[in-house]
């Protein structure tokens, strides 16, 4: 990654023509860089900027490397924006345990506001009394009234 990461920077690079503008943009200093283009060209074995103090050039492998890395982190940050997307996005079954009598004045409605808000999710919907076992009943969730009582499981959350 580390080398897709590099050839980012060089791309940069190459886009403003200038490392200092570059080092701006990406918010790092000039030096840092610099660095990071060197290990670039050493790991690929040969010079891909002409360096000098009044002259930015690409050399020619730099040119052709220019092209292809372009179109390679274009594609990376592609992938990345969509991966993210899918990730951030809510999907799943959620089994949710009700008292009956909150079911139908609260809690539908705020489930089917819910579901229609984020399609990719389904909730089911099942009454309960007393304090039901989240394990057995095979509840992700369950919403009882009490004002104290005591957990069966110290790994379950009261609230």
């Amino acid at each position: 990654m580390r080398f897709l990461a590099d050839l980012a920077l060089f791309v940069e690079v190459a886009n403003t023509g200038n490392f200092s503008r570059a080092a701006a943009a990406l918010g790092m200093p000039a030096s840092t860089l610099s660095r990071r283009i060197s290990v670039l060209e050493r790991e690929l074995g040969f010079h891909l900027i002409h360096r000098s103090t009044r002259v930015f050039k690409l050399t020619e492998a730099g040119q052709a490397c220019y092209g292809q890395s372009k179109a390679l982190v274009a594609e990376a940050t592609r992938i990345q924006e969509e991966v993210a997307g899918i990730a951030s996005r809510a999907s799943g079954h959620i089994r949710v345990g009700v008292p009956f009598d909150l079911a139908q004045t609260i809690f539908l409605p705020l489930f089917a506001r819910y579901m229609l808000d984020h399609p990719d999710i389904s909730i089911e919907v099942l009454s309960i009394s007393g304090h039901p076992n989240l394990l057995t009943e095979s509840l992700d969730l369950a919403i009882m009234v009490s004002h104290q009582f005591r957990l069966p499981d110290s790994s379950f959350w009261s609230r």
